[in-house]
């Protein structure tokens, strides 16, 4: 078995998968191919970062009301991006119109734009377990809701996976 790594964007992803690039994919829903089918993964919440300053500390380390951000910058993926996508329904359903001043393609760039201080946003626990990352921010659940994403292993609808490729999502299932 050879198990190559491929970093893209969900649509990337997906678009990878249907023109039979890639035989399964670890990716968040939603799924806009309707000709992919997929199996839950694992769910994960989204927190509200912060640069670790002082002003930020009257959030006390609880949960954050959407009303208290409406001054503050945020720092975006751009929309094409699936976790842009989840935010902006988030925002929309809470029918809060934030301040966007920056946007990026990489979340990596994002969580350096504010661990230096230019503003607001949001990240995975994923990606705040990560040691380069930990001690450059203060992380907070929104008050409303929980704030969430779901992954999952996703391959062609019309694709009898193999032994190996079942063996592997079992792999990854555990």
């Amino acid at each position: 078995m050879k198990i190559k790594l491929l970093e893209k964007t969900g649509v990337d992803l997906e678009n990878a998968l249907i023109n039979n690039q890639i035989d399964i994919a670890i990716i968040s829903l939603p799924l806009l191919e309707k000709s992919l089918v997929y199996e839950e993964f694992f769910k994960e919440e989204l927190l509200l970062i912060t640069p670790n300053e002082e002003r930020y500390q009257y959030f006390n380390r609880k949960k954050v009301k959407l009303e208290n951000l409406k001054d503050e910058n945020f720092i975006l993926l751009q929309e094409r991006q699936k976790l842009r996508t989840a935010i902006e329904a988030f925002f929309l359903e809470k029918n809060f119109n934030p301040k966007i001043f920056l946007e990026t393609e990489n979340q990596e760039c994002v969580l350096s734009l504010i661990s230096s201080g230019l503003g607001i946003g949001f990240a995975s626990n994923m990606h705040l377990t990560n040691k380069k990352w930990r001690d450059h921010f203060l992380t907070f659940s929104l008050d409303e809701t929980i704030l969430s994403r779901k992954f999952v292993i996703a391959y062609k609808k019309d694709k009898k996976l193999s032994k190996v490729e079942n063996k592997l999502i079992e792999i990854l299932r555990k």
